[in-house]
């Protein structure tokens, strides 16, 4: 049990290790760059009224409260026979499908094909839904996407990203507790994890149903084997043989 809890811990230790990818995306226009400049309080993306101005991705790395946030302002999404736009929206689309939060940015205009189609790449947990522009937008209108589960934000007004921070905080936030109970930080240690509870669970089952103490010990060795790869040896035969000392195994 304590084993699969640790497992569990793996996208919270490699989320502290390499950071939050997060994704903008939408039509173009729609203020993506703009949002992207106010995270990083600085202006690192062109921002112009001309469709199509960022044809590829742009990167940046922030801390949002001591967590490492890793930004990707993607090309707009759109249909275009421009094949340089078109090579970066094909990028946008591989930088989707690693990131842990797609930030779907829309001005007032509903976008539903876009997100439909968003939707078949990543699941839509993975998806927060923003309304850009709140500041010049009827209040009739931001109650309608308020009812469709979008967020408000504002990428000129200062403080105008607070709610994307608060859910992007929600997200990914860390307790104390788990911290003191220690996180695996990269998939090996996860895999290897795995593979401990899986031969712990073998190792009771085959002790429950009477199946041998030689499968038992075997299964124990497995997950001795795997343990070994996450934190170092902690076992011998010396020590197996003391566990299995009143039993009697077969040749």
């Amino acid at each position: 049990e304590n084993l699969l809890e640790l497992v569990q811990t793996g996208e919270e230790g490699i989320i502290l290790k390499d950071g939050y990818r997060i994704c903008l995306v939408g039509a173009p226009n729609v203020g993506k760059s703009s949002i992207f400049n106010s995270f990083l309080e600085s202006e690192r993306a062109i921002v112009t009224p001309i469709p199509g101005t960022t044809r590829d991705y742009l990167e940046e790395a922030i801390s949002l409260q001591g967590y490492l946030i890793k930004i990707y302002d993607t090309a707009g999404l759109r249909k275009t026979n421009n094949i340089a736009e078109k090579a970066g929206i094909e990028r946008s689309y591989q930088i989707i499908r690693n990131s842990h939060k797609v930030l779907f940015i829309i001005d007032g205009q509903e976008n539903k094909a876009e997100l439909q189609k968003l939707e078949k790449i990543i699941s839509p947990r993975h998806i927060l839904k923003v309304l850009n522009k709140s500041d010049i937008l009827d209040d009739s209108i931001k109650e309608n996407f308020r009812k469709k589960g979008y967020i408000e934000c504002s990428a000129i007004k200062e403080n105008g990203l607070q709610k994307i921070k608060k859910a992007i905080l929600d997200e990914i936030e860390i307790t104390p507790a788990q911290l003191d109970a220690g996180l695996l930080n990269n998939t090996r240690q996860i895999a290897a994890a795995n593979k401990a509870a899986t031969a712990m669970k073998k190792a009771i089952d085959s002790f429950q149903q009477n199946m041998g103490a030689e499968f038992t010990a075997f299964d124990l060795k497995e997950a001795s084997i795997a343990l070994e790869e996450i934190i170092g040896k902690i076992t011998n035969d010396d020590i197996l043989n003391n566990i299995f000392s009143n039993f009697c195994v077969g040749k």
